[in-house]
Parts: structure tokens; C-alpha cells; sequence
């Protein structure tokens, strides 16, 4: 297994930015929003398997509140097939007195780290 992470800033509507400087993003190439908490993140290389995601919210982005308006944050779908190597992540917060869970841009301002596991050969 091996694991590839990107360090992403939040814009005003959404948008991310990708943070190469000092090594901060090894081996997503790109993100891309494709609507309300939406994203699209390119890998450098394609991969055999998935095992996961994960995504750690810090305030190092300037004035970010101190609880994230996106916290939750799932896979939604993936092709990390040569042709692709993506995988679409969707961040959510819970909404009215009911809780569910609405597809929502992280604030402007924010900042992340996403992490994902994967394997890049058959064998086991």
C-alpha cells in the first residue's frame, strides 16, 4: 500500500487550490470542483486498488473558523485506470433539524490535507 496527499487551500466560491511548494502534494497532479463540494482530484499515476481517504481540516489558511462548514467528506466514485486516475470526493455538512448530510463547499479560507491509500500492484 502506498499513500498519495494533497495539501488544498479554499478560495472564495469553493474553488481549490493545489499546494505544491516543500512537498505539501505528492502524487495528486490537479483538483477540479464540478459543483457544490464536489472534487475532482488527479493522480500522477494509475493505481491497482483503493483502500481509502482521509481528510484533515487546520487553520492554517489564514482566518478559518474553527470548525470546518465541510467536515465530512466521502468518496464518491473513482478510475484510477491509466486513462483517468481520478477519484471524485464530496464534502457535506449536516443541514436543518434533521442533520442530513447536503453537499457543501468547504469555507473560503480553509485549508486541508486529503490522503489517499492505494495499491499499485496485484500481488499481495
Amino acid at each position: 500500500m502506498c499513500s498519495v496527499y494533497a495539501r488544498c487551500t479554499v478560495g472564495a466560491t469553493g474553488a481549490l487550490t493545489l499546494v505544491t511548494a516543500n512537498g505539501q502534494s505528492n502524487g495528486v497532479t490537479s483538483v477540479a470542483r464540478n459543483s457544490a463540494g464536489d472534487y475532482t482530484f488527479t493522480l500522477q499515476d494509475a493505481w491497482v486498488r483503493m483502500y481509502g481517504a482521509r481528510v484533515s481540516f487546520d487553520e492554517s489558511g489564514g482566518s478559518a473558523p474553527s470548525v470546518p462548514a465541510a467536515p465530512f467528506a466521502f468518496v464518491k466514485a473513482y478510475n484510477l485506470a491509466s486513462s483517468a486516475k481520478t477519484i471524485e470526493v464530496v464534502f457535506t455538512a449536516a443541514s436543518g433539524a434533521s442533520g442530513a448530510l447536503v453537499a457543501t463547499d468547504p469555507a473560503n479560507h480553509e485549508a486541508f490535507w486529503i490522503e489517499f491509500v492505494l495499491q499499485n500492484s496485484t500481488a499481495v
